[in-house]
């Protein structure tokens, strides 16, 4: 009797759960693909929308690519102002660390930013960032969303 308890917990254990993946948790709206996250600085106010080109992936090994779209209040792809850089940054909540690089964003068109080189050092919960900075390293914006992977 005891021996069939354990199968059907097991069993019913199994089938309650579901994939991470599946429960992202995104600041904004998503596109009906699932791909594009929108968002808005504050302070510069600035619709941001952002997309993983490639990853996250969870392996040190692997570099995740970020593309960040900044438009203004009219809807037109807008650069940062002069002397204002986007960083991005990362923590592991449920670790207490960092990410292992950050890369860094150049922009490649008119309000369009591309990073190439974030690295995280493992697969679980990632609080990401993309922060406005300035000249001084001052984060003068900043908006935050969760990844799970």
């Amino acid at each position: 009797m005891q021996k069939y308890f354990f199968i059907y917990t097991f069993f019913f254990l199994l089938a309650s759960c579901d994939s991470p993946m599946n429960n992202r948790i995104r600041s904004g709206g998503t596109d009906e693909k699932g791909g594009i996250q929108q968002s808005q600085f504050q302070v510069f106010n600035l619709e941001v929308e952002y997309q993983w080109l490639s990853g996250p992936f969870g392996n040190v090994e692997q570099e995740n690519q970020l593309m960040v779209f900044l438009y203004n209040s009219h809807g037109e792809l807008h650069s940062l102002p002069q002397g204002q850089t986007l960083e991005f940054y990362s923590t592991m909540p449920s670790m207490g660390h960092p990410m292992a690089d950050a890369g860094f964003f150049e922009e490649i068109s008119t309000g369009i930013y591309l990073n190439k080189g974030i690295r995280y050092n493992m697969p679980g919960d990632w609080k990401n960032e993309l922060w406005i900075m300035d000249e001084d390293f001052n984060v003068k914006d900043r908006l935050e969303w969760l990844d799970f992977f």
